[in-house]
């Protein structure tokens, strides 16, 4: 599973690969919030390196907490349509 964040710190792509459908609701949850985070990870550090000033980091962490925040919302709706997709299966 791949996740990449747009510069707008939102989530642009998700790419779930076939075969992380067969490991169940619980794995595919895990898998995609840890490609979630490791994209989260990669994004403020891409942002913190263009704007190295410590207030511009307490912006920057603001930002992702919100982000984050966002993110939990949509990871409980991929996690219904996977869970949906699954029980179809």
């Amino acid at each position: 599973m791949a996740v990449t964040i747009g510069t707008d710190g939102l989530v642009d792509t998700v790419a779930i690969n076939p075969r992380a459908l067969r490991k169940g609701a619980q794995a595919i949850e895990e898998l995609t919030r840890e490609a979630v985070r490791e994209a989260q990870r990669d994004w403020f550090g891409r942002l913190a390196a263009q704007d190295p000033a410590p207030a511009s980091k307490e912006r920057l962490r603001a930002r992702l907490e919100e982000i984050q925040a966002e993110y939990s919302l949509r990871m409980e709706e991929i996690n219904r349509l996977m869970a949906g997709l699954l029980s179809t299966r």
